[in-house]
């Protein structure tokens, strides 16, 4: 619940400052942080069925291939959206900066997310059940684009000699951030071909 409010306040923001500043950067990772919200409060409401009175459970049931197709197709939207954003990106259009010491602020945040996302990948590794490596994934996402956002803070905060370098290492980031969820929603639906129709 934490994450989707963080989510959904991150997409205010960056869409504030867009429609301010007129920055497709900020646009872009408005619309971003929105869908990773929704997948989210989608993903809750599918699994709140588990403690919810047994009449709910068979009206909110759904099955895992299901629930896999959706989120592989909400996947390679989100990298499509982020790939718009690298773009933005090499043609220097874009990057974040913080305010003053904001900026340890958000690596200590960046940090703690990245470590609760591996955290839960290798607790999570041996799960049969495909809804909790959904969130897992979704955290995992979350928190690539979060070193993403950082390396470009970090490139506007401290001053590079070459000015190419900052596009070039945003640039592959970017790109590799990408293709990671690009082909985690590919392997979605690979899965969903290949799986059973689980309850």
């Amino acid at each position: 619940m934490m994450g989707v409010l963080v989510n959904f306040a991150f997409a205010f923001m960056n869409g504030s400052t867009g429609w301010v500043s007129r920055s497709p950067w900020f646009g872009t990772l408005a619309a971003y942080y929105l869908l990773l919200g929704i997948m989210k409060v989608y993903w809750l409401t599918k699994n709140f069925m588990k403690i919810a009175p047994e009449k709910s459970r068979r009206l909110q049931k759904i099955s895992e291939k299901k629930l896999r197709k959706i989120y592989g197709v909400q996947f390679i939207f989100l990298s499509i959206i982020l790939g718009g954003a690298v773009i933005l990106l090499v043609n220097l259009e874009g990057g974040k900066e913080y305010p003053g010491y904001m900026i340890y602020v958000a690596a200590g945040y960046s940090f703690i997310k990245i470590v609760l996302a591996i955290s839960n990948m290798i607790r999570e590794r041996k799960q049969e059940v495909r809804t909790w490596l959904i969130i897992r994934d979704i955290g995992l996402v979350d928190a690539l684009m979060s070193i993403l956002t950082l390396q470009t803070a970090m490139f506007a905060a401290f001053a590079v000699d070459d000015r190419n370098f900052p596009v070039k290492m945003n640039g592959v980031t970017g790109a590799v951030v990408s293709l990671i969820i690009l082909g985690i929603g590919i392997s979605y639906l690979v899965n969903t071909r290949k799986g059973g129709d689980k309850s």
